[in-house]
């Protein structure tokens, strides 16, 4: 890698004479993605994005909050059922770590399973969800109990699907699932990532995806026509200008948005109701190293969790501006 930067390097002071690469203006393409699943909703070319206004300042947390070594693999963000902590899960073990608000530290702990690769959880009502990374579905209730009652669902994702994130989309009562890997089966699946959902009444996973989104699209947007990038796109696909798998989902408060977080790429995304995507921006790597969770609080603050990779895991508080 040390190397491969160092090319990087050399070929953008080789460049630096080049023209400018050609911008991308919001009136310049329009095209549809995902409209080849009758299910999915259309998600509007990204070098097409409409002005959206983004409430938070991604490039300066509000607070910077160090985890417990216990959540160096933090891999989802939710809010507790009574809306006073903030609750997660890691990668490794069957337990849900309820957070203080203000220092991140571990106030309560409710184990609901055996160890697995738990990526994600989301509160609905008085009761928690987990999700494994290869669909299967927990619902844990009683939590005040010693022994919480727990419900698992299998759905027809696997680990092939690779799911990463969990949200609540409170207008359809559902669950939606965030897949990082595959989008599901057939030509017209290449490419792009895909967030089904989970019926709660019918306790049925949908037949194919509710989003869509296409990687080409989101590659148009962050091209650019200098050579390092190319190079970039070329040698590191987790740098790539199209690089993008979700790793945590939530609905937001006060727009009802549905914000998506993708450690691979670095990339954090807004589809609106329909599907359209709304706004994009490029995460910093110093800052978030691996971010892997996501949630907000009733006023709109905004968390993003990122696992430590060497160090520990970092809770990240935006408020909205």
């Amino acid at each position: 890698m040390k190397y491969l930067f160092i090319l990087i390097s050399a070929f953008s002071l080789w460049t630096a004479c080049e023209p400018a690469p050609k911008s991308t203006t919001p009136n310049e393409t329009t095209s549809q993605v995902g409209a080849d699943s009758a299910a999915a909703k259309k998600v509007t070319n990204a070098s097409a994005l409409p002005r959206y206004k983004f409430r938070y300042d991604l490039k300066n947390p509000d607070e910077t909050i160090k985890l417990s070594s216990k959540l160096v693999e933090i891999s989802g963000l939710s809010l507790s059922p009574d809306g006073q902590h903030i609750i997660a899960v890691n990668d490794e073990e069957g337990k849900i770590f309820y957070l203080n608000k203000k220092t991140g530290e571990i106030e309560k702990t409710v184990k609901f399973g055996k160890s697995g690769d738990y990526e994600g959880l989301e509160t609905v009502d008085d009761k928690i969800f987990v999700v494994k990374n290869n669909g299967d579905i927990y619902r844990v209730k009683d939590l005040d109990k010693e022994e919480p009652k727990t419900k698992d669902y299998n759905t027809e994702l696997n680990s092939s699907f690779d799911v990463e994130g969990l949200g609540y989309d409170a207008k359809s009562n559902q669950l939606l699932l965030a897949c990082k890997g595959k989008a599901g089966d057939g030509d017209n699946m290449k490419g792009k990532r895909a967030v089904y959902s989970f019926d709660l009444e019918q306790h049925k996973l949908s037949k194919q995806p509710a989003y869509l989104i296409d990687r080409n699209t989101i590659g148009k947007y962050f091209k650019s026509d200098g050579v390092s990038q190319q190079l970039v796109d070329l040698l590191t696909p987790e740098y790539a200008s199209d690089a993008f798998g979700p790793s945590g989902i939530a609905i937001h408060p006060k727009t009802s948005d549905i914000c998506i977080v993708s450690s691979v790429g670095k990339l954090f995304l807004i589809l609106d109701r329909s599907g359209k995507i709304v706004y994009m921006q490029k995460l910093d790597a110093s800052i978030y190293r691996q971010p892997e969770g996501i949630c907000f609080d009733k006023d709109g603050t905004l968390y993003i969790s990122s696992e430590g990779k060497g160090g520990k895991g970092r809770l990240f508080k935006f408020y909205r501006k």
